[in-house]
């Protein structure tokens, strides 16, 4: 092919895609050169831009470290540490972002006999952050925490609490930026474990739930339950899952729309996949189960985000081809089909613990840690979009 014909080849796919829609994803950044493992990151983006993300690093004991880029994931400062203990590990940190820009931090402070959670914000970009305040002084464990803000600005956060004897899900708000909050609500009664509780916000002070549950001595299953007063009163839970075997860790996502997105991990040790149902009203019905995978492998530890446009975007750690690697779907039509397997990751160790987020350009935000120099280290990599012609957002290109 000569030259010309080159050139007019590429712009025919840019074209195209300009014309039709697709994405890219950029080549990724390493943001940590530490001695010790650095793992489980989360990210947010803001209205100006801006990325955050908050990690737990091992350098003796565990705490939470922070980065953030201002030019939305291509460059990125200096690190900076956010928690020091020195008697406890920190680590589970869930992050949201409100409509002032104002960040919002929660995780657990562990110990071998006590688990505790505790709150952060920040009111300047990550700049700094605030004194924590303790959110559970309970006899048990209470992990995993779950954290988002609705449209009026007010907090919530669910997790998991042993204190019963079993775990069981607890939720707390705050109505006035993280200033004061209310006495923990217990939100499940059952006799095995509830277990990692997810919590989203949707139109006006709407909250969804979902966390896996314990039925007997072989599987778990996928719950759901929501709240239309803020947290005041809640609806019976609403079982999402019908196996004979172990459907867990759930993930959910709303879109602009309203409608709930959940996607899960289903099988054994050696033989999981990745499945996902879709509500469109508010909750209230559900579609059927579709399977999202048929790798081979495992195919676990799912994480979702939807995008501005409304895209549903699902990424997931599969080790079909040895290490295991981050891989991704994503549904431009609410759930009902699916773009083919796209493959995130090419390492020579392993990635993990990998987490989607979204922001107002458009663009969705993937973190993960990954092991491949030795060392278990973060890295970021950002999807850009092109929004075909006709759409009515406010970017054609972002």
């Amino acid at each position: 092919m000569n030259k010309s014909c080159s050139i007019f080849f590429l712009l025919v796919v840019l074209l195209g895609s300009y014309i039709f829609g697709g994405y890219t994803w950029v080549n990724p950044i390493r943001l940590t050169w530490n001695t010790s493992p650095s793992s489980h990151p989360v990210t947010v983006e803001d209205s100006l831009n801006q990325v955050h993300i908050v990690w737990s690093d091992k350098s003796g004991l565990k705490d939470l470290y922070y980065k953030r880029s201002t030019n939305g994931g291509t460059n990125w400062g200096s690190l900076q540490q956010i928690t020091w203990t020195g008697l406890s590990d920190t680590l589970s940190p869930s992050l949201t972002v409100d409509s002032n820009n104002i960040l919002h931090l929660v995780y657990e402070e562990y110990t071998m006999i006590d688990s505790e959670l505790y709150y952060k914000k920040s009111t300047n970009g990550g700049q700094t952050w605030s004194a924590p305040v303790r959110l559970t002084w309970n006899a048990g464990l209470s992990m995993e925490p779950s954290i988002c803000v609705d449209s009026t600005n007010n907090i919530y956060v669910v997790w998991e609490d042993d204190s019963p004897g079993d775990s069981e899900i607890y939720f707390k708000r705050s109505t006035n930026g993280g200033g004061t909050w209310s006495s923990l609500q217990r939100l499940t009664w059952n006799s095995r474990d509830s277990l990692n509780p997810k919590i989203k916000s949707s139109a006006g002070s709407t909250l969804h739930i979902v966390w896996h549950e314990r039925l007997n001595s072989t599987n778990y299953e996928i719950y759901y339950k929501k709240s239309t007063n803020s947290g005041t009163t809640w609806t019976p839970p609403t079982r999402l899952t019908w196996t004979s075997n172990n459907a867990r860790y759930p993930e959910i996502a709303i879109d602009p729309a309203g409608n709930i997105h959940v996607a899960w991990e289903y099988g054994d040790i050696g033989d999981k996949e990745i499945y996902y149902k879709q509500s469109l009203d508010n909750g209230n019905t559900w579609s059927t189960v579709s399977r999202l995978t048929w790798m081979g492998g495992e195919s676990r530890d799912p994480t979702m985000a939807a995008d501005v446009n409304g895209t549903i975007a699902i990424a997931w750690n599969d080790d079909n081809s040895g290490p295991y690697d981050i891989y991704y779907k994503e549904s431009t039509d609410s759930g009902i089909t699916w773009t083919p397997l796209d493959r995130l990751t090419w390492t020579s160790g392993s990635t993990w613990k990998s987490f989607l987020g979204s922001g107002q350009s458009g663009a969705l935000h993937l973190v993960y840690a990954d092991n491949s120099a030795g060392n278990s280290e973060i890295f970021h990599k950002k999807r850009l979009i092109t929004i075909p012609l006709g759409s009515s957002s406010r970017n054609s290109i972002k």
